[in-house]
């Protein structure tokens, strides 16, 4: 991949990943001691992503991708 290639969209996770922390961190995306982790021990989101609290993060992928269609932000569904 070069700087001529790909989307330019890049996501982070920093509750899951050292890297994706570290660079949080450094462009105060989050606080040092308040990861986002949206997720319950089970898998389903918390009170954090309101509108799928309690549903399995992979059930919920069809209905985020319909949301985001109408919202117009969903550039390519692969």
């Amino acid at each position: 991949m070069t700087d001529k290639t790909g989307t330019g969209v890049v996501h982070c996770a920093p509750g899951f990943g050292e890297e994706d922390y570290q660079l949080c961190l450094k462009y105060k995306v989050i606080n040092i001691d308040n990861p986002p982790v949206p997720l319950d021990d089970n898998g389903n989101f918390t009170e954090v992503v309101a509108d799928y609290k309690g549903v399995y993060v992979k059930t919920a992928d069809k209905e985020i991708r319909k949301e985001l269609t109408k919202r117009g932000r969903l550039i390519k569904d692969t």
